[in-house]
């Protein structure tokens, strides 16, 4: 069955050329047979000569065993019966160059075999030395990771411990925020206490004053009756000369009367103004405990004030160092997280270095199978 090409280049015109060649002495190859012809591709006559090979072993064994003596006029065989007739110039030159084949294909068998060998042995120490690399890496990334995983911990028991320190601080904040309220309460009720002691301080001040008043308008009145009962008893006795010493001792009684009168008054306004001194000493020490009492609240706010400064001074630094403690932990998750990237792609060298260094014999003789005599089977 003739196998025809896109270029017009059929099987038993190759196989023909491949006999003509072989009679010359010389091994059929797909160039020679090529410039034999005159055309072809070496894509088109490569699985021709292939196949040539392949039919040769056979066509001589049959040759071989039918006792062919190749007197049947030298000939190149047709191309129906090239599969069952080889010629004794073709049969003796086809031996040699089976041999000669069969050698040169055992020696580059022998030669792939050794470089296939040395080249597995390499593979196999390239592997050593990635799996020694790799397993130095992993020693590495285990140290690294139980450092990663203490520095974690660490930094978990950090993060509790502010918490804990910021919860701390929140409840003597609020604690503190309590003691303020209480304090300005005190404060209030302080003050409210020292405007209630003033103007108890004004009222007895003005009751001092009217009874002060008062008790002057009083004696201007009795001074000004006396006077008058004076100036009466005068007239009367300058009025009457007969009823004199009537009138002089009734006058003299009266004015004794009037005497003890003026200083039974004079030692009421006495006494009234010695209570309105006390009263107004009274009052003088009470604003004075009024301002002593303002004045220890005013301390103890100010007070407070301090201990609230110094508490959201140390909330504020406690939030700093929860900032710098989270801060720590996402450099950690950072570091860890380029370790395990690493550790992947050394992984995947690995993997291709083991992928890579599989027997690269079924690769070679797929290479060099369009130019090399296959063995015999």
């Amino acid at each position: 069955m003739e196998m025809e090409s896109s270029r017009g280049v059929t099987q038993p015109q190759v196989w023909a050329a491949a006999d003509a060649i072989l009679i010359e002495g010389q091994r059929p190859t797909i160039e020679r047979i090529r410039q034999r012809l005159g055309r072809g591709s070496p894509n088109t006559v490569g699985p021709m000569v292939e196949r040539w090979f392949a039919a040769l072993g056979k066509r001589l064994g049959e040759q071989l065993g039918n006792g062919h003596d190749g007197r049947d006029g030298g000939a190149v065989a047709s191309n129906d019966e090239a599969g069952s007739r080889v010629p004794l110039p073709i049969l003796r030159a086809a031996t040699q160059l089976w041999q000669t084949a069969r050698a040169e294909a055992d020696q580059a068998l022998r030669q792939e075999s050794e470089a296939s060998r040395r080249q597995l042995e390499l593979a196999q120490t390239s592997l050593q030395e990635a799996t020694a690399a790799l397993r130095q890496r992993e020693d590495a990334f285990e140290s690294n990771r139980s450092q990663l995983e203490a520095a974690l911990a660490s930094s978990q028991h950090a993060v509790a411990t502010l918490r804990e320190q910021l919860e701390a601080a929140s409840q003597r904040a609020a604690a503190a925020d309590q003691v303020t309220a209480r304090l300005r309460k005190q404060l209030d009720d302080a003050g409210a206490q020292r405007d209630r002691v003033r103007e108890e301080h004004v009222a007895a001040l003005a009751a001092r004053d009217r009874l002060a008043h008062e008790a002057e308008e009083r004696h201007i009145a009795n001074e000004r009756r006396l006077l008058a009962e004076v100036d009466r008893s005068r007239e009367e006795t300058k009025r009457t000369a007969h009823a004199a010493a009537q009138a002089a001792v009734r006058d003299q009684t009266a004015l004794a009367k009037s005497a003890e009168q003026l200083a039974a008054v004079r030692d009421q306004l006495a006494e009234e103004q010695r209570a309105s001194r006390t009263e107004s000493a009274a009052a003088k020490a009470e604003l004075v405990a009024a301002r002593a009492a303002a004045s220890d609240a005013a301390n103890a706010q100010a007070s407070t004030e301090q201990q609230l400064r110094e508490q959201a001074s140390a909330l504020t630094q406690a939030r700093t160092e929860l900032g710098h403690a989270l801060a720590r932990l996402q450099d950690i998750q950072a570091l860890h997280d380029r370790e395990m990237s690493a550790h992947e792609t050394t992984r995947q060298m690995l993997q291709r270095a083991m992928d890579t260094s599989g027997p690269p014999t079924a690769a070679s003789d797929t290479r060099s199978s369009p130019t090399r005599v296959p063995r015999k089977r």
